[in-house]
Protein backbone atom coordinates (compact mmCIF):
# COMPACT_ATOMS: atom_id res chain seq x y z
CA UNK A 1 0.00 0.00 0.00
CA UNK A 2 1.77 3.22 -1.40
CA UNK A 3 1.71 6.30 1.61
CA UNK A 4 2.40 9.65 0.48
CA UNK A 5 2.91 12.34 2.46
CA UNK A 6 2.97 16.27 1.47
CA UNK A 7 2.92 19.59 3.01
CA UNK A 8 -0.64 20.76 2.93
CA UNK A 9 -0.24 24.42 3.89
CA UNK A 10 2.50 27.04 4.92
CA UNK A 11 1.25 30.36 6.61
CA UNK A 12 2.90 34.04 6.29
CA UNK A 13 3.85 33.33 10.00
CA UNK A 14 6.61 30.42 8.79
CA UNK A 15 4.26 27.76 10.28
CA UNK A 16 2.92 24.76 8.45
CA UNK A 17 1.21 21.08 8.20
CA UNK A 18 2.58 17.97 6.77
CA UNK A 19 0.27 15.30 6.33
CA UNK A 20 0.49 11.65 5.68
CA UNK A 21 -2.27 9.68 3.75
CA UNK A 22 -2.30 6.71 5.86
CA UNK A 23 -1.72 6.87 9.77
CA UNK A 24 1.82 6.09 10.43
CA UNK A 25 4.17 5.61 13.42
CA UNK A 26 4.55 8.77 15.40
CA UNK A 27 6.18 7.07 18.35
CA UNK A 28 8.73 6.17 16.04
CA UNK A 29 8.62 9.24 13.42
CA UNK A 30 9.11 11.35 16.76
CA UNK A 31 12.43 9.96 17.38
CA UNK A 32 13.61 9.48 13.56
CA UNK A 33 12.21 12.75 11.98
CA UNK A 34 15.75 14.80 11.49
CA UNK A 35 17.22 11.60 10.52
CA UNK A 36 14.43 10.51 8.16
CA UNK A 37 14.25 14.32 7.11
CA UNK A 38 16.35 16.42 5.11
CA UNK A 39 14.71 20.05 5.26
CA UNK A 40 15.39 22.56 2.94
CA UNK A 41 14.82 25.28 0.63
CA UNK A 42 15.59 26.91 -2.44
CA UNK A 43 14.89 30.32 -3.74
CA UNK A 44 14.45 31.60 -7.83
CA UNK A 45 18.04 31.59 -8.67
CA UNK A 46 18.15 27.69 -7.90
CA UNK A 47 17.27 26.92 -11.67
CA UNK A 48 19.60 29.81 -13.41
CA UNK A 49 22.71 29.14 -11.19
CA UNK A 50 24.40 26.82 -13.35
CA UNK A 51 26.41 24.61 -11.19
CA UNK A 52 26.55 27.07 -8.21
CA UNK A 53 23.00 25.36 -7.01
CA UNK A 54 22.33 25.90 -3.82
CA UNK A 55 19.90 23.86 -0.86
CA UNK A 56 19.63 26.31 1.85
CA UNK A 57 19.04 25.29 5.27
CA UNK A 58 16.50 26.48 7.84
CA UNK A 59 17.96 28.15 11.04
CA UNK A 60 15.25 26.36 12.96
CA UNK A 61 12.58 23.54 12.47
CA UNK A 62 9.91 22.64 15.38
CA UNK A 63 8.03 20.06 14.97
CA UNK A 64 5.52 21.80 17.11
CA UNK A 65 2.31 19.18 17.59
CA UNK A 66 1.51 15.41 16.47
CA UNK A 67 -2.26 14.98 15.71
CA UNK A 68 -3.86 11.80 17.08
CA UNK A 69 -4.57 10.41 13.87
CA UNK A 70 -1.49 9.51 13.53
CA UNK A 71 -1.57 11.64 9.60
CA UNK A 72 -1.01 14.89 10.74
CA UNK A 73 2.21 17.07 11.80
CA UNK A 74 2.51 20.15 12.77
CA UNK A 75 5.76 22.59 12.64
CA UNK A 76 7.78 26.08 12.77
CA UNK A 77 10.06 27.09 10.52
CA UNK A 78 13.15 29.90 11.48
CA UNK A 79 14.70 31.44 8.57
CA UNK A 80 17.67 33.16 8.34
CA UNK A 81 16.12 36.48 6.37
CA UNK A 82 12.39 35.91 6.38
CA UNK A 83 11.95 39.18 4.76
CA UNK A 84 13.80 38.27 1.50
CA UNK A 85 11.26 35.05 0.93
CA UNK A 86 7.94 34.82 -0.78
CA UNK A 87 8.20 38.46 -2.04
CA UNK A 88 5.83 38.76 -4.92
CA UNK A 89 8.52 39.54 -7.50
CA UNK A 90 10.11 36.03 -6.44
CA UNK A 91 7.09 33.62 -6.25
CA UNK A 92 9.09 30.76 -5.92
CA UNK A 93 11.06 30.01 -3.17
CA UNK A 94 10.15 26.57 -2.37
CA UNK A 95 10.43 24.44 0.93
CA UNK A 96 11.75 20.52 0.37
CA UNK A 97 10.90 17.93 3.48
CA UNK A 98 12.74 14.88 1.31
CA UNK A 99 13.42 11.54 2.54
CA UNK A 100 16.96 10.62 2.72
CA UNK A 101 18.66 8.50 0.30
CA UNK A 102 19.43 5.16 1.73
CA UNK A 103 17.49 5.61 4.87
CA UNK A 104 15.36 2.67 6.38
CA UNK A 105 12.12 4.08 7.34
CA UNK A 106 10.33 0.62 8.06
CA UNK A 107 9.76 1.89 11.78
CA UNK A 108 7.65 3.73 9.60
CA UNK A 109 4.25 2.03 9.27
CA UNK A 110 1.75 0.66 11.25
CA UNK A 111 1.14 -3.46 10.51
CA UNK A 112 -2.28 -4.15 11.09
CA UNK A 113 -2.97 -7.60 11.31
CA UNK A 114 -5.56 -8.71 8.59
CA UNK A 115 -9.04 -10.34 9.61
CA UNK A 116 -8.55 -13.22 7.81
CA UNK A 117 -5.19 -15.01 9.41
CA UNK A 118 -5.55 -18.26 10.78
CA UNK A 119 -5.00 -18.98 14.06
CA UNK A 120 -4.69 -22.54 16.40
CA UNK A 121 -7.82 -22.81 18.53
CA UNK A 122 -5.53 -25.59 20.18
CA UNK A 123 -4.36 -23.81 23.35
CA UNK A 124 -1.39 -26.00 23.50
CA UNK A 125 -0.04 -24.42 20.14
CA UNK A 126 0.56 -20.88 19.54
CA UNK A 127 1.08 -19.94 16.09
CA UNK A 128 -0.53 -17.77 13.23
CA UNK A 129 -0.34 -17.69 9.78
CA UNK A 130 -0.69 -14.65 7.69
CA UNK A 131 -2.87 -15.15 4.49
CA UNK A 132 -3.13 -11.53 3.15
CA UNK A 133 -0.06 -9.32 4.47
CA UNK A 134 0.01 -5.72 3.63
CA UNK A 135 3.16 -4.08 2.30
CA UNK A 136 3.37 -0.93 2.90
CA UNK A 137 5.93 2.00 1.18
CA UNK A 138 6.55 5.34 0.30
CA UNK A 139 4.57 6.41 -2.63
CA UNK A 140 6.81 9.47 -3.09
CA UNK A 141 10.29 10.37 -1.32
CA UNK A 142 9.91 14.11 -1.87
CA UNK A 143 7.43 17.16 -0.72
CA UNK A 144 7.59 20.43 -1.61
CA UNK A 145 5.64 23.98 -0.97
CA UNK A 146 6.02 27.27 -2.23
CA UNK A 147 7.26 29.42 0.32
CA UNK A 148 4.36 32.47 0.96
CA UNK A 149 5.70 36.09 1.80
CA UNK A 150 6.59 35.85 5.39
CA UNK A 151 5.57 37.99 8.74
CA UNK A 152 8.65 36.52 10.91
CA UNK A 153 7.95 39.00 14.06
CA UNK A 154 10.53 37.17 16.36
CA UNK A 155 13.82 37.32 13.86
Amino acid sequence: MPIAYDIQWLDKSSQGKLYFSHPVNFTWLEDNFYLMFNIYWRDTTYKASGDKKTNHTLKDFELTKFDHDNQTIKFTMVFDEPYLLGLLIKKSDTLYINVREDFEHDGLFIWDQEKDNITSSDPYKQWLIHTNTTVYKLKENSAQKRIPLLFDWNN
